[in-house]
């Protein structure tokens, strides 16, 4: 038969707090130290960011975005090239009538991205296809010839991206 003796209060006492802190120190710990910025990707987060290193690249997938963030990235809002289409007077006259310059803009171009083909469309149907390079086109200043539409594909890759549409002539 085995005899079991009881241990003193304190050893016992003591025993017990050093199996507490064996078990509580490792899960406290596991946390890491960019738990805050993995937390950003969660609900949908990842798909509004990038890491720093490559800003204009999107996450695959929520994975991607904590596995960058526990690696020690840092993140930051993806970052999206967008192209301005602009109608504004051009101070020439031809035949009485204010002539309207069409242009564009790009901001936050990605550096990837070598041409823009963009194309604006006016009230009365007529299309302007701007080439990569060619950025202005002259016409009368008349209600049909506000921008209705503009679409803008990025190359190589035809990457379609967001216009923002800004008239400034007198309609």
């Amino acid at each position: 038969m085995l005899a079991v003796r009881r241990l003193p209060a304190p050893v016992l006492a003591l025993l017990m707090l050093v199996l507490a802190l064996a078990i509580a120190v490792p899960l406290t710990g596991a946390k890491g130290g960019n738990s805050d910025s993995a937390t950003q990707c969660q609900k949908g987060g990842w798909q509004n960011l990038a890491s720093t290193s490559s800003p204009f690249v999107p996450f695959r997938n929520q994975g991607a975005c904590v596995s960058a963030a526990a690696q020690g990235a840092t993140l930051t809002a993806l970052a999206v090239t967008r192209v301005t289409v602009t109608r504004a007077p051009s101070g020439i006259l031809f035949m009485g009538r204010a002539l309207c310059g069409l242009s564009y803009s790009v901001a936050d171009q990605n550096p990837a991205y070598v041409s823009y083909d963009v194309t604006a469309t006016t009230r009365n149907g007529t299309v302007y296809e701007f080439p990569a390079g060619v950025q202005e086109q002259g016409y009368a200043d008349d209600p049909g010839y506000a921008i209705a539409s503009a679409t803008a594909i990025a190359q190589p890759g035809s990457v379609v991206l967001p216009v923002t549409i800004v008239d400034q002539c007198a309609t």
